[in-house]
Formats: structure tokens, sequence, C-alpha cells
């Protein structure tokens, strides 16, 4: 959605300065092991569940993702506990994600990093044990195929998160206020501090 809303924006206005996308894809001729979930019976199911919940409950979404990595996160486990015995995105591949480059004519940096679809996104800025790669792509530069460009980036040590920080500076207008929370002259008053109650319900 927020690939779409960029594009019809980008004729109209110049709403905003920069737009970042963690692990997801505008093409989805690739779409990797993902594709094992997506139907018409499993999208009949998940339009049954969301209107009688609201919500996709953790176990849902925990056993969903067990599914696609069930090497991992299912036969693994359960042989080390019977036996005593984004690199690897297995939702988002990233040569897909790279696909970007080829629908994008504006200036692309591209950043790769180790982990899977959650833990090479939530990377804190001290992690020992991550690696990222990092390049811009500018607009008129010739196309460089995923192999290419993983090959000739330089590796970096450490979590990502610090140049994202320094790129987002880079193409912000500096700190404000945040607005108001709720509404209370239409009768919505704010109920807490951020992110909110539901995210404390069980």
């Amino acid at each position: 959605m927020l690939y779409i809303a960029a594009a019809h924006l980008a004729g109209r206005e110049e709403r905003f300065n920069s737009l970042t996308i963690f692990a997801a894809q505008a093409d989805f001729t690739e779409a990797g092991e993902i594709r094992a979930l997506l139907g018409e019976s499993m999208f009949a199911q998940l339009e049954a569940l969301m209107h009688k919940r609201g919500v996709l409950e953790a176990q849902q979404m925990g056993s969903a993702f067990a599914a696609l990595r069930s090497g991992d996160l299912i036969w693994g486990p359960l042989v080390d506990r019977y036996f005593l015995g984004t690199v690897t995105d297995h939702a988002a591949p990233w040569k897909s994600v790279y696909k970007i480059h080829r629908l994008n004519g504006g200036d692309v940096t591209f950043a790769l990093t180790t982990g899977g679809h959650n833990a090479g996104i939530v990377s804190g800025p001290v992690h020992p044990r991550r690696k990222h790669q990092v390049h811009t792509r500018r607009r008129g530069d010739h196309y460089m195929d995923p192999e290419t460009w993983q090959a000739t980036v330089p590796v970096e040590n450490g979590s990502w998160w610090p140049e994202w920080v320094d790129w987002l500076k880079a193409r912000s207008s500096g700190q404000t206020n945040p607005p108001a929370l709720g509404s209370p002259r239409k009768g919505y008053r704010p109920l807490r501090d951020a992110p909110g109650e539901y995210i404390l319900e069980r």
C-alpha cells in the first residue's frame, strides 16, 4: 500500500522526502516459500478469523512463520528435544526485494543484512553478530544484477541501524513536537501514551 501511495503522490505533490521499506516486495513473481500459504482457501480462512476476532493473534503469526521454516523451527527443535542432538529471509527473498531497482527510476539505497525476516530487521544498534551491505544507486546509473551487487558492495560489521539513522537525518527537515493524541472535542480522549492499551491486552 505504501508503494502505491508513493507512486500516486509522486506526480501530484512532494509530500515526503524519503521512503523506507522493510523486506517488502513490489514484484511477487519470486515470492519465496510464503507462496505455500497463499491461496483462496487460506484467504477465506483469514477473512473469517479477522471478521470474528479483529486481529491475528501471536499464535497464528508464530505458526505461520514456523511453517515457512519448518526445518529450523519445527523439525529441528523436535529432533533436539527427543534425540539430544534477511540473507536467509523466508518471507521476502532479498533478490525479489532487490527488484525495486528496476521498478524505481530514482535514487535507491539498498541495504542487505544478515539474519532472517524478523531478526535481520530488528537489529539493535549494538549487535556484534550482524553484518550488512549498503549501496545507493543514483538516478541514471547502470543496473547492477543482485549477484554482482552482493559480490562487490563492501561488507560492514554490526547493525545497519546507525547508517539508516544517518540516511534519515540527511532527508529530514528536523525534529518537531508530535501531534496531540485523541480528539477530545469529538469525544475521543487519549487512553494512554503510545503504543496504547491494545498492546497490553491478551
